[in-house]
């Protein structure tokens, strides 16, 4: 499924611009947001190798925070969608 995003983001990011204003906050959490989901995949395999470096040294606690990272950053994602949604609705 993940291409088929990707290729949507991708054809977001070079179509033309609207002239319509929109606030500075909307813009700037919608285009974290897209850049964020675009460069997921980045952060879920640089965690996994990290964790997979830091499983052969028997650090459970940072393989842990590793394993957790990539979900923290898809809560994170969640909240910027949220902000963006309430402040497109209001």
């Amino acid at each position: 499924m993940y291409p088929w995003v990707l290729f949507a983001h991708l054809m977001y990011f070079l179509a033309e611009g609207s002239t319509d204003q929109v606030g500075i906050v909307p813009w700037l959490a919608w285009h974290t947001f897209l850049w964020g989901t675009t460069l997921y995949p980045v952060v879920y395999f640089a965690c996994g190798a990290m964790g997979w470096e830091r499983a052969n040294w028997g650090s459970a606690k940072s393989t842990v925070f590793y394993s957790l990272a990539p979900l923290l950053y898809l809560f994170f994602l969640v909240g910027l969608f949220a902000l963006l949604d309430s402040q497109l609705l209001t």
